[in-house]
């Protein structure tokens, strides 16, 4: 119970606890798929997971497009000060 004289970094911590666990109810929800490679489904069949990427293999730029066009949340991160991860993201901002 969060009475009047309770910190705010409680209330903070309590805050952050309870997007945390939202969060991980929606990412094994009933909308979550398995992400997993053909054959065995573990990635053991190397044959297979060979076709699967030589199958969907996609440009960076075209990859990411999709992803945005497919998923509800997309998390991109880039290493600062290397070029052709800002050239990437920043491609993705229209002009």
């Amino acid at each position: 119970m969060i009475g009047q004289h309770e910190s705010p970094i409680r209330r903070v911590a309590a805050g952050l606890a309870c997007l945390c666990v939202a969060w991980a109810a929606g990412c094994h929800g009933p909308h979550a798929r398995p992400q997993s490679a053909p054959g065995t489904g573990d990635g053991s069949d190397a044959s297979g997971l060979l076709q699967y990427w030589q199958s969907h293999a996609a440009a960076p730029l075209d990859y990411l497009v999709q992803k945005f066009e497919d998923e509800r949340w997309v998390i991109v991160g880039e290493y600062h000060r290397v070029r052709h991860d800002v050239e990437l993201i920043g491609s993705l901002v229209p002009r």
